[in-house]
């Protein structure tokens, strides 16, 4: 509404992670000789950062002043990396490590699903029918599928052998986490079409901050009509969650590429498969959103299952 933007609490909890931060690499650059040029510029960089961060949260300029300050200094956090180090191995890091930090941010986003299917499942026993009941079982399903997907893949040996690759790994994970979130606000969206297409009272019964954003996303986007009882079109509900399904597994296969090379064949099957159950899904949801999401799942498994039959000995 043209009025400041407000964030000084998140960026209270920014500088207490980065104080421990700037300490952790005053600590290199003062007892490391080797990496004591990579510490300092490291120092200097997220100082910088910090200072303006802190400056723009005080000063609290206008929205449309503060918020594309906010994503060039966002821009300068993501590049932050690439200007100190110079490349990934400039200074040591643990790829086994890193691969088991980036795979539990994984498990973390994935509950996020979990949390979608939840809060639209209605409490009232009476409003449940075949379409919740599949709607609850999909939280479950696809995230489980997506998680064996993820984790087929060994990250942490593919690093090992390529450590210079590790940016790709690091900055690549971004769109596999915004996947993730988006497919529990996409199951939120199927849960609440479900019931009868409606989506009734979503801020009177408090819904999970992801899956509202995805709501009011919807709406800005036309998918929704606050003005029509937020009726939403069960097909239209389930691209939601199908189209990021789809997007997580081309990342993984992307991610994967960047580490060992050109892809092998079974992933192209992986993927063909996949996108195949998803239109299927998406005609099957003209008649029963319930078994779209089965599909759905099956989708997610497409990756796991292609693998293990081309692994299986003939």
């Amino acid at each position: 509404e043209g009025g400041p933007l407000e964030f000084r609490l998140m960026t209270f909890g920014y500088l207490v992670i980065r104080a421990a931060q700037l300490e952790l690499w005053v600590r290199v650059a003062r007892t490391s000789e080797q990496y004591a040029e990579v510490a300092w510029r490291s120092v200097v960089v997220m100082f910088g950062a910090t200072s303006l961060w802190l400056m723009l949260a005080l000063v609290r300029p206008d929205a449309r002043i503060a918020l594309p300050l906010g994503v060039a200094l966002g821009a300068m956090e993501l590049i932050k990396p690439k200007l100190t180090q110079g490349r990934a191995t400039g200074t040591p890091w643990h790829p086994h490590h890193i691969a088991e930090r980036y795979g539990l941010l994984v498990i973390i986003a994935l509950g996020e699903g979990v949390v979608g299917a939840v809060a639209a499942t209605p409490t009232d026993p009476s409003r449940w029918n075949v379409d919740t009941i599949l709607v609850a079982i999909a939280g479950v399903g696809i995230p489980f599928g997506l998680w064996w997907t993820y984790f087929g893949v060994p990250f942490g040996g593919l690093l090992h052998a390529r450590p210079k690759r590790g940016f790709a790994f690091g900055y690549g994970h971004i769109a596999v986490f915004a996947a993730i979130a988006a497919v529990g606000a996409g199951l939120h969206l199927v849960g609440l079409a479900g019931l009868d297409g409606v989506v009734p009272e979503v801020a009177a019964e408090g819904a999970h901050a992801v899956a509202e954003g995805a709501v009011a996303a919807a709406e800005g986007a036309g998918v929704i009509s606050a003005a029509e009882g937020a009726a939403i079109s069960a097909r239209t509900a389930l691209a939601w969650t199908a189209a990021p399904v789809l997007i997580f597994n081309i990342c993984v296969v992307a991610i994967q590429s960047s580490l060992a090379g050109r892809p092998r064949f079974v992933e192209y099957i992986g993927l063909a498969a996949m996108l195949a159950l998803i239109i299927l899904a998406w005609v099957l949801a003209g008649f029963s959103v319930g078994w779209g999401l089965i599909t759905v799942i099956a989708a997610a498994f497409a990756p796991v299952v292609t693998r293990a039959v081309s692994s299986s000995p003939s």
